[in-house]
C-alpha cells in the first residue's frame, strides 16, 4: 500500500509518497515542523487522514497511553 502526504507551503502544495504509513507519519510531522499547514496523509484508497489520526492508527489503540501511567508526566496540550 502508498500513501502521499500533502500540505500547503508558502510556495504552493507539497505531494509526497511513501510506501508504508510509518514513512508517511514521519513525513507529515516533518511537514508541520517546517511549517507547512493543512497536511494530510491519503491512503491507496483515497481515504484522506489528519495526522494525529494517522499516529493513532499506527501506535495502536491509545497512542497517548504511556502518558496516562503513573510516573508518567501528561503530553502538553493532551489530558
Amino acid at each position: 500500500m502508498f500513501f502521499v502526504v500533502t500540505g500547503q507551503a508558502l510556495n504552493g502544495l507539497l505531494a509526497v509518497t511513501c510506501e508504508t504509513a510509518a514513512a508517511a507519519v514521519e513525513k507529515a510531522r516533518a511537514f508541520i515542523a517546517d511549517g507547512v499547514l493543512d497536511v494530510l496523509i491519503t491512503d491507496a484508497d483515497g481515504r484522506q487522514h489528519p495526522l494525529a489520526t494517522s499516529a493513532a492508527s499506527c501506535l495502536g489503540p491509545d497512542p497517548y497511553k504511556a502518558a496516562s501511567k503513573p510516573g508518567h508526566a501528561p503530553a502538553e496540550g493532551f489530558p
